[in-house]
């Protein structure tokens, strides 16, 4: 494994998953250049100029430089399979970089690529299907470096209808869900302590998904699976009090929530419709009882935006102790409902594809708002950053992080993650304020 971003922190389980799938006959290496900034130096690939196959998967704000990495080997006359959320959603565009594409999830068609690929007839297309989980293959590890944290999935797909989300589009409407027992055979056989669930979801979407995690956690503790995990999920997460409290005991130490907003009319027109069914502060309340610490995430810039609306996110941010403050522009990405309403309206500014897609990181402000300008839009977001970020809210809330969970270890993670949100958002905010 050879990693170009030392800062990393999770092993990139669908390069894992591409492994485990390849036939043994093959060497692979696996190169992550996972990088924002797209500084990295094309020449340092020129070792790779003998290799037989090249595969590239990218998420859509890396698009322009996997497109980069492409061209550099089909110059070479080196066949290239890119892959991923970003070429699946925008499939046609990605050929004009590389051999051929895979659109959706690989499982299914990732031997008949391979030996296309030896026969020397590679497809310019190849579709996945949606296969049950059941016996899914161990993704290689092996093939990964010295990451910090381990990497494991649960499910595929959501029956939810989210405007801004694009997990429908690339994983199908069908929630399919891996057998428990698989799922604490791979936690057994990973050396990593900490453990990051990556699931979009891991709770599901109704009582007999809960129970499936619940099995889990119990099974984590017969088999004494020693973990500190943290996952994502809806605010279900917090009603479910059995859940709660087999997730703690178990080693859940946070959960990434998708609160998105506290306006009700917001959150109506994204469709976000389970979280108007929730009381947000009873819900947070909860988990916070439970030992288990929230990172949360703002979308500013929705259609109904205000600056009324935006000093009430972040009041309510105070009050309900968000251990880790996010906020991020709401995004237009290929392949969900948003950008195809975004794009019908003509409210997408950056659209010198693919070279803006680098813009589409949920940093950069993308889209003419609806009912603010784009300075209002960034003022708002530079707003909540400094109301949120100063050195005592952020002091405030690593204390009372460390009364919830009552962990020493856990009260000072939060602070050092809040101290890295706070230079992280406060870099990448200033340099949309100088662009204004």
């Amino acid at each position: 494994m050879r990693g170009f971003n030392k800062l990393i922190f999770n092993a990139p389980l669908a390069l894992g998953y591409i492994a485990a799938l390849t036939p043994s006959h093959w060497k692979i290496e696996v190169l992550d250049e996972q990088e924002i900034n797209f500084e990295n130096s094309i020449d340092r690939l020129s070792e790779y100029s003998n290799v037989d196959l090249v595969g590239i998967t990218a998420l859509t704000v890396t698009a322009p430089r996997a497109y980069e990495i492409a061209a550099f080997f089909k110059k070479r006359k080196i066949p290239v399979v890119m892959g991923g959320i970003h070429v699946s959603m925008m499939p046609d565009e990605a050929l004009n970089f590389a051999d051929c594409v895979v659109i959706g999830e690989p499982d299914s068609i990732w031997n008949d690529l391979i030996k296309d690929a030896e026969n020397g007839n590679l497809k310019k297309k190849y579709t996945g299907e949606y296969l049950p989980l059941g016996g899914l293959v161990k993704p290689r590890r092996d093939i990964f470096g010295d990451y910090k944290a381990a990497t494991v999935q649960t499910s595929r797909g959501c029956p939810m209808s989210c405007e801004f989300c694009s997990t429908v589009a690339f994983n199908g409407r069908v929630y399919r869900q891996r057998p428990v027992n698989d799922i604490l055979d791979e936690l057994e056989s990973i050396p990593q302590k900490m453990t990051y669930f990556i699931d979009d979801n891991l709770i599901g979407h109704n009582k007999k998904d809960e129970e499936r995690i619940i099995s889990l956690c119990k099974g984590m503790i017969e088999r004494k699976i020693n973990k500190m995990w943290w996952c994502q999920a809806t605010m279900s997460f917090g009603n479910n009090e059995e859940l709660l409290y087999y997730a703690r005991k178990s080693g859940c130490v946070c959960v990434l929530l998708g609160i998105e907003s506290i306006s009700e009319k917001v959150l109506r027109r994204m469709n976000k419709e389970l979280n108007l069914k929730l009381d947000y502060r009873e819900t947070i309340n909860r988990i916070h009882k439970s030992g288990i610490l929230v990172l949360g995430n703002i979308l500013v810039g929705n259609d109904d935006d205000t600056k009324e609306v935006i000093e009430e996110n972040i009041q309510f941010f105070k009050e309900v102790n968000i251990d880790a403050p996010g906020h991020v522009f709401v995004t237009p990405l290929p392949g969900t409902k948003f950008f195809e309403r975004l794009d019908a309206e003509n409210r997408i500014v950056n659209k010198n594809f693919p070279k803006d897609w680098k813009y589409y990181d949920l940093l950069h402000l993308v889209i003419k708002p609806n009912a603010l300008s784009q300075k209002e839009i960034i003022d708002l977001k530079l707003l909540f950053y400094n109301n949120l970020f100063s050195y005592r809210q952020i002091i405030i809330r690593a204390f009372k992080s460390l009364i919830y969970s009552k962990k020493l270890y856990i009260g000072i993670g939060a602070l050092l993650m809040n101290l890295w949100y706070r230079k992280f958002f406060h870099r990448y905010d200033s340099l949309i304020k100088e662009d204004e």
